[in-house]
């Protein structure tokens, strides 16, 4: 199948009615986004290799960080019509990997409450919230998955190719739903947590309260990108939205890459892998208060 032939694609797709092209790629800033990723990959993998005992719960960013570096190949592969399986594999790298970054998201919170003996302070058990996010997270990537894979493969028949966009459309709508509602979970939580921590414990980007803050810009980065690609789906490909390379780039591409700089800068195992004696005489001033 030739990239001519693939309708109701967005985000740099190849085309919005046949024969009417939306716009190839550019190369050039394919190849920076892989780069940056691609570093940013690089140093998460040597911070996950150099952690003793290896914390395997931060995989998720790890390869999430790495599979977005591997879509803009993909990108930069397909910027003069490339068949359509480039699109179709930078779709699922591009599109999917920030469900590794919310996941990443979903799982910190449990640990972070752990971490601070602070699990009455969770709008829900933390088991609860880290099966229930991550299983939502599970099936809206297949929902995703699939929507993309009849796209690139009935897109020129025009029911079963919208059909599919809906079925991406819709993945990311309950997507949306599921990261809004988290939110709402790590808001009380903070409140409920108080903001009194001992800042100096292992220097400001090691510390418990780095991590939390750190988790909230996470959170209204990943808000910003969930927000466009429902907005740019639900316009549809023609609409100016998804015609937009540089809202691409401002609006999904830049706010992951500033997510993952933030684990990078504040590594999760840094702030919590280690004894809480400090915390533990936070955590009684506020049973006295």
């Amino acid at each position: 199948m030739k990239a001519e032939e693939v309708n109701n694609t967005v985000a740099g797709a190849v085309v919005d009615q046949p024969g009417r092209a939306i716009y190839d790629p550019n190369g050039a800033a394919a190849i920076i986004a892989f780069v940056v990723f691609g570093v940013f990959a690089v140093g998460l993998w040597t911070r996950y290799f150099r952690t003793r005992p290896r914390a395997k719960w931060t995989r998720c960013v790890c390869l999430g960080s790495t599979f977005m570096s591997i879509g803009f190949i993909c990108r930069f592969s397909r910027r003069n019509g490339i068949n359509a399986w480039s699109w179709l594999f930078e779709t699922l790298l591009i599109l999917l990997s920030p469900c590794l970054f919310l996941a990443q998201d979903y799982i910190l919170i449990s640990r972070l409450a752990v971490h601070l003996d602070a699990e009455d302070a969770l709008v829900l058990p933390r088991r609860a919230i880290v099966v229930t996010y991550v299983l939502a997270d599970v099936v809206t990537v297949l929902t995703q998955l699939a929507g993309t894979a009849m796209t690139i493969t009935f897109g020129n028949l025009v029911p079963i190719g919208v059909k599919a966009s809906t079925l991406v459309t819709a993945g990311l709508w309950v997507q949306f739903a599921f990261f809004t509602s988290f939110l709402i979970v790590y808001i009380v939580f903070w409140r409920r947590l108080g903001t009194n921590f001992e800042l100096d414990q292992g220097g400001r980007l090691s510390s418990p309260i780095a991590l939390m803050r750190m988790l909230g810009v996470s959170c209204f980065l990943l808000l910003i990108r969930s927000i466009y690609r429902v907005a740019e789906y639900t316009a549809g490909a023609g609409s100016t939205l998804g015609q937009s390379e540089v809202a691409f780039y401002i609006l999904d591409s830049v706010m992951m890459a500033l997510n993952v700089l933030g684990f990078l800068v504040v590594w999760p195992p840094s702030c919590l892998d280690k004894r809480p004696e400090v915390m533990a005489a936070h955590m009684l001033s506020l049973e006295r208060r």
